[in-house]
């Protein structure tokens, strides 16, 4: 909510993010979320070895920013596709962006089978077990964190290259 009402007020300051620089915004967020939830988790793991107890309200900054990534990012990307796209295809260029969605959740899903795998071999309880104090759900934090900064890289690199269409207006 504090988001919303922060980018309400980028345009009556003069600072109007375009739709590119929106769904970047939403990447940088991603990586600041997986960051703020490796952190979280390690100071969890460290309260369950002192046999402290922590708030449930310590995840509150990771749900904060998460849903702003998705404000930034997914709304901003259903947009994009729909603005570029050629007036005969916006339809169908829309729902690739659903599209893109649903296989981003398929690949989350992938990755934690991947990681629950090949990190539970040999007897090791791995990374993510059924006990989640006998993991280390941290380092698939901190992974995750890796990845969506090689992917914000990967972003802005394509996204610096990117001509948006022009629209010509007829009178």
């Amino acid at each position: 909510m504090a988001l919303v009402l922060i980018y309400n007020k980028l345009p009556k300051i003069a600072i109007e993010p375009t739709k590119l620089q929106r769904i970047g915004i939403g990447y940088f967020f991603m990586i600041l979320t997986m960051a703020v939830a490796a952190f979280v988790e390690m100071r969890r793991l460290e309260s369950v070895r002192n046999g402290d107890v922590i708030s449930i309200a310590w995840q509150l900054p990771q749900y904060f920013l998460i849903a702003g990534s998705e404000m930034f990012t997914y709304i901003t990307q259903l947009e994009f596709f729909y603005d570029e796209a050629p007036d005969m295809m916006k339809s169908m260029c829309t729902s690739f962006s659903l599209l893109a969605i649903s296989l981003g959740n398929y690949l989350s899903s992938f990755i934690v089978t991947l990681v629950t795998a090949s990190t539970g071999t040999g007897g090791n309880s791995g990374w993510i077990p059924d006990d989640l104090n006998r993991g280390h759900l941290d380092y698939f934090f901190w992974s995750l964190c890796c990845l969506s900064a090689v992917n914000f890289v990967a972003y802005v690199a394509f996204a610096k290259r990117y001509k948006l269409k022009r629209i010509i207006v007829e009178l």
